[in-house]
């Protein structure tokens, strides 16, 4: 009760002061053929709406930035069933069109319902885009998060002892060429049982509609290195994997709009031969990106290795104003 008080206070102080505020409601629900599953909910609010990379509409050239962040999560790992409860607050400066900077800091708990233990830690982020030498055709963004590692599906483990992580990413997104996309992202990942993972991604795209509707396709690599292997939670020595990707946003009907994205992929794992796998995505979105929308989507994962397969599913929504 007293997180939506303050919500509420924060949100009649933006008002008086002239801000247009973003409240952002999201909620996912994950399924694993390994009988883990997870349920989120997020409540988001900025005093107003920014997104460095695609501004708003009428989004100002400089301002500070405040809100806070709720996060909720359910889930279960075989027999064993867990809750987290998460609370941030946000802060941050918009310096220019060329360089935004967010800080975000709160508590987490997590709670061990086959023994009701708790567990409770600082969280948070720091988080720096922008584009470099103000070019808007090279775009640069680093994050830095600590936290639990169990709403990544770090599981088992990440409830039984439970598992945290400091995660270092970057993203680098050059529009140089016409019609073409290079992206490049990479995550430094320090585990609390001292494991220590890579994660380089490296994507190729290009435009056959780049404007509206927006229709991309091209290929994709990446790879991953674990210092450990640790059971409890994928670590695989070395992982590998390339293939074609194909991402799309169109129209449908009025202010309904559709999203999609399939990849198909070569995968090969601590050097057994190669298996293959596939993803695909599509959502549906009403309303404008400026005002109120909502959005449900469904996303499916399938890995299949030496006749092994995995699989991941995902139903989500959200709303926005």
């Amino acid at each position: 009760m007293k997180y939506i008080a303050t919500l509420l206070f924060i949100l009649i102080f933006s008002k008086a002061h002239g801000e247009s505020p973003l409240w952002h409601l999201e909620g996912n629900h994950n399924t694993t053929s390994d009988n883990l599953r997870l349920h989120g909910l997020s409540l988001h609010y900025l005093n107003h709406k920014r997104d460095l990379s695609w501004p708003y509409k009428n989004e100002a050239t400089q301002a500070w930035d405040y809100g806070l962040l709720l996060n909720d999560y359910r889930g279960s790992s075989g027999t064993t069933k867990f809750e987290g409860n998460q609370l941030e607050a946000i802060g941050g400066r918009k310096f220019s069109k060329n360089i935004h900077l967010q800080l975000q800091l709160g508590t987490h708990i997590l709670e061990r319902k086959s023994d009701g233990q708790k567990f409770d830690r600082l969280s948070g982020e720091i988080l720096l885009d922008g584009y470099l030498f103000a070019r808007q055709d090279l775009y640069a963004r680093y994050d830095y998060r600590n936290d639990f590692a169990y709403f990544d599906l770090a599981l088992p483990k990440g409830i039984e002892t439970p598992l945290s992580k400091g995660e270092h990413s970057f993203e680098l997104v050059v529009t140089s060429l016409k019609m073409w996309r290079f992206v490049y992202d990479s995550q430094f990942v320090e585990f609390s049982d001292n494991n220590l993972r890579i994660h380089n991604q490296i994507q190729t795209l290009y435009g056959l509609s780049p404007s509206w509707p927006w229709i991309w396709a091209g290929a994709v690599a990446e790879h991953i290195e674990n210092s450990k292997t640790i059971a409890g939670y994928w670590t695989p020595h070395e992982f590998t994997s390339a293939g074609l990707k194909l991402e799309a946003s169109f129209p449908i009907h009025g202010q309904l709009t559709g999203m999609s994205e399939i990849q198909y992929r070569l995968q090969q794992e601590n050097g057994l031969p190669w298996g293959d796998g596939n993803s695909f995505y599509f959502g549906v979105q009403h309303g404008d990106r400026d005002g109120l929308n909502f959005r449900v989507g469904y996303s499916l994962i399938n890995s299949l290795q030496e006749g092994s397969k995995w699989q991941e599913e995902t139903l989500s929504f959200s709303m926005s104003k």
